[in-house]
């Protein structure tokens, strides 16, 4: 009968508006919850006034005499004790329809022929590309002084910058007095403004 339980369902509001018209506020929002929990169990729900009546927030007496009206409105369907909605079970369907013509399009696409497509190929990892088999290497940045004086923000490398066999720069950021990798503060004469 149903897919399962659905994370989500299709709402267009001119079919709500059109189906809700002539409806009580309560019955509207009875209604709009009912399917709501129908669409999340993914199945029809036992027909429990208290139970429901709770769920949707109504006293016993506003929840039989909403369903009553939806019952009678065909808006909500009784099947042996349940409770069903035709607009849920038409959403079911709709999903079940996509969910397979997408399982049979992404089977069709890794069941291509080798000569179109390689398995191997299908997830390309980046030493399999295209620009690194023609000898290009991923650009590193590193520190540098540039033509402004005090300005030492990272530029990028040349790829002619000389790298070890991992392919990467491996010069430290800042060579001071302290070791590499550590900042030793604006040194005197810099034009630093504390923000």
């Amino acid at each position: 009968m149903t897919s399962g339980p659905a994370p989500w369902f299709r709402t267009f509001p001119s079919e709500v508006l059109a189906s809700t018209r002539g409806l009580k506020p309560s019955d509207v929002g009875i209604l709009h919850l009912l399917e709501c929990i129908l669409h999340e169990r993914g199945e029809p729900i036992p027909e429990d006034h208290d139970m429901l009546a709770r769920r949707c927030g109504a006293t016993k007496s506003t929840f039989a005499n909403a369903l009553e009206t939806l019952v009678s409105m065909k808006k909500i369907t009784r099947r042996d004790g349940c409770l069903w909605s035709d607009d849920v079970q038409a959403e079911h369907e709709f999903r079940a329809e996509r969910s397979s013509s997408a399982k049979t399009a992404a089977n069709k696409r890794w069941g291509k022929t080798e000569g179109k497509q390689r398995r191997s190929d299908a997830k390309a990892m980046p030493y399999q590309s295209q620009s690194q088999k023609a000898g290009f290497q991923p650009a590193v940045l590193s520190r540098s002084t540039l033509t402004v004086e005090g300005d030492t923000r990272p530029t990028v490398v040349s790829p002619t910058t000389p790298r070890s066999d991992d392919g990467f720069n491996h010069e430290p950021w800042n060579q001071g007095d302290d070791g590499p990798d550590e900042y030793d503060g604006p040194e005197e004469g810099d034009d630093y403004v504390p923000l």
